[in-house]
C-alpha cells in the first residue's frame, strides 16, 4: 500500500490485494482390499496452499459404516498441513464406494474411496480391468471391461455367481446385472460390456464385479469417468458463438445507427445555416 502505508490500502490511495484461498488433499483417491473383519489405516494429508488461514470441514459419503476419520475438521494457516487418519473395517463382504468431501471458502474438493471386502475363505480371485480407451466414456455407450477369474481352490468344474455393478461416488447403484456360468479351468478371461445410460450425469463412477461360490466371495473394481457428449460440447460452443455474434451484430447496428443519425443531423444543420 502506498500513501498512508496501510497494508490493506486506503489512506493515501493504497491498493488492496485479497488473500488467495486454496487447499489440497492427497492422495487423489483411496482404494484398498480387506478380508472380512480386518482393519487398516491410511493417512490423508490436507494442506493449506493459499495465503489466508482456513478451517476445512471434512464429510464422508457412501462408506460411513466402513470408514472413520480421526478429525472431521482442520484449521490451517498458510502453508500448514495436517494428517487425517482414515480407519477402515471390513464389516461385510462386498464393494463399498464413497468419497471424502472437503469444503472451505467456497471451494469443494473430493477424493473417491473404494473398499473391497472379501471372505476369509478364498476359492476364487477376480480382477476387473478397464482398457485405457474406456477410461472416459460418453453417456449412451457401453463400458468394456476385461475380467480375469482365477480358481484358487475350488473343484475343477463349478458354477459361480457373478454380479456386475456401476456405482457413483455416493454409493448409489447406477446399473446391476447378475449371471451364472461354469468355470472349468484354473483361469478364465473374458470381456464384459456394461451399459452407460443416456441419463448418466458426467462424473466419476466405479465398475465392480463380485464373484460368489459356496462360502467364497471375491470382488474387484476400477474407477472410470463419464464425460459430456462431444455433440453437446460442440452445440454449446456453437450456441455461445451465436449469442456472441448476435450481441456483436446488435452493437454494430447500434453504432451504425448512431453514426447515420449524427450524419443526418449534421446535414440538416448545414442546410439550415445556408
Amino acid at each position: 500500500g502506498g500513501g498512508g502505508g496501510e497494508a490493506a490500502g486506503g489512506g493515501g490511495g493504497g491498493f488492496f490485494l485479497p488473500a488467495a484461498e486454496d487447499f489440497s488433499i492427497s492422495p487423489g483417491s483411496v482404494k484398498l482390499k480387506l478380508s472380512l473383519g480386518e482393519t487398516e489405516e491410511r493417512i490423508l494429508v490436507v494442506r493449506n496452499t493459499g495465503s489466508a488461514a482456513l478451517t476445512i470441514p471434512l464429510a464422508v459419503e457412501g462408506v460411513k459404516g466402513y470408514m472413520g476419520l480421526s478429525d472431521d475438521s482442520v484449521s490451517l494457516g498458510p502453508g500448514e498441513s495436517a494428517d487425517i487418519t482414515l480407519d477402515f473395517i471390513g464389516r461385510n463382504v462386498g464393494s463399498f464406494v464413497g468419497q471424502i468431501i472437503a469444503t472451505a471458502a467456497g471451494i469443494e474438493k473430493s477424493i473417491p474411496i473404494i473398499i473391497e471386502v472379501i471372505s476369509k475363505l478364498v476359492l476364487f480371485d477376480v480382477k476387473l480391468d478397464i482398457p485405457k480407451e474406456y477410461a472416459e466414456i460418453e453417456p449412451g455407450n457401453e463400458l468394456k471391461a476385461q475380467i480375469t477369474l482365477l480358481n484358487a481352490g475350488a473343484p475343477e468344474k463349478v458354477d459361480v455367481f457373478a454380479t456386475y455393478f456401476i456405482k457413483d461416488l455416493r454409493g448409489n447403484i447406477i446399473y446391476e446385472e447378475t449371471e451364472t456360468f461354469a468355470v472349468e479351468k484354473q483361469q478364465l478371461s473374458y470381456q464384459k460390456s456394461l451399459p452407460v445410460h443416456e441419463s448418466t450425469v458426467p462424473g466419476s463412477y466405479v465398475a465392480v464385479i463380485e464373484i460368489r461360490y459356496a462360502e467364497s466371495f471375491a470382488v474387484s473394481s476400477q474407477l472410470f469417468r463419464v464425460v459430456e457428449k462431444k455433440a453437446s460440447v460442440v452445440a454449446d460452443i456453437i450456441m455461445k458463438n451465436i449469442s456472441l455474434m448476435v450481441f456483436l451484430s446488435f452493437m454494430l447496428v447500434a453504432i451504425i445507427s448512431a453514426l447515420v443519425y449524427k450524419l443526418v443531423s449534421a446535414g440538416r444543420k448545414g442546410k439550415g445555416k445556408k
